[in-house]
């Protein structure tokens, strides 16, 4: 399944930074975890993939598992969040929550208010989420 994963690089001067720092993100965007499609073997691929790119600060944006209309079968927030525990970067490991994060098909999920239980999974695997925040990264601190 490697082929379907692909990398792209974007090189950026933002206003103010300065030239001389080298400032690389890795970002993981739109896993969909479920099955067929996105098994947890596949979120492992995935996790090797942006660990192999050593970025500097690693960010998930959001849609961690899949929709009704994505998947056959569920896995759960837990599930997917212990595969990216493994995520490590030196100016850390940071997320937001995706649209489907925040109105989960599953019923169950709902009844467990999706949004704030899994921003606290995501949390307890060592996951910052950002919610309505933003981070400043200053001479190496994040």
């Amino acid at each position: 399944m490697t082929r379907w994963l692909r990398t792209r690089t974007w090189r950026l001067s933002p206003p103010g930074w300065p030239a001389s720092r080298r400032l690389r993100i890795v970002m993981v965007s739109d896993l969909h975890a479920g099955l067929p499609q996105m098994p947890l073997s596949r979120v492992a691929e995935v996790v090797d993939r942006a660990l192999a790119l050593q970025g500097d600060m690693i960010v998930v944006t959001g849609d961690f598992r899949a929709s009704l209309w994505f998947r056959q079968n569920t896995l759960t927030i837990e599930e997917v969040a212990a595969h990216l525990a493994r995520l490590k970067a030196p100016l850390g490991v940071h997320a937001v929550l995706g649209n489907h994060d925040w109105w989960d098909d599953d019923a169950a999920q709902q009844r467990r208010a999706a949004p704030v239980h899994a921003q606290k999974v995501l949390q307890d695997a060592g996951i910052g989420v950002l919610v309505n925040r933003a981070l400043r990264i200053g001479q190496g601190d994040a």
